[in-house]
C-alpha cells in the first residue's frame, strides 16, 4: 500500500497576508540580529501613493505599533518606516479611523 503524500502547505507572502481581509494569521519577520518579531495586523493605509502595514507587535506590554511601508513590486519587501513625522501621520490617521468607526 502506497502511502499518500500530504500537500505542503502554500507558502504565503507577506503581501498576500496583509491584503487577504480574512486572514487572521500573525506575520513573522526578523530583526537585524535574526530575532523574531512576531506582528498582528492592525491596519493597511495608502497616502501619497504609498502602501502602509500599521503592525503591532505581539505580546509587549507597552503595546508597540511599528508603520512599515510596503513595496508592491517585491512580495517579500516590507520596510519600517524610520521617519518619525510620517509614522506620526499614519497613526494619527488609523487612530481617527478606529474613533470614527466606534462611533466616539
Amino acid at each position: 500500500m502506497e502511502k499518500k503524500k500530504t500537500p505542503k502547505p502554500k507558502e504565503v507572502s507577506i503581501l498576500e497576508r496583509l491584503f487577504d481581509e480574512d486572514n487572521d494569521e500573525n506575520i513573522i519577520l526578523f530583526d537585524a540580529d535574526g530575532n523574531e518579531i512576531v506582528l498582528e495586523q492592525v491596519a493597511l493605509v495608502t497616502d501619497e501613493g504609498e502602501i502602509y502595514a500599521v503592525l503591532h507587535v505581539v505580546g509587549d506590554p507597552e503595546e508597540e505599533v511599528l508603520v512599515f511601508r510596503i513595496n508592491p513590486e517585491d512580495e517579500e519587501s516590507v520596510v519600517m518606516v524610520d521617519d518619525e513625522e510620517l509614522g506620526n501621520k499614519i497613526l494619527k490617521f488609523v487612530m481617527e479611523q478606529a474613533e470614527e468607526g466606534s462611533g466616539r
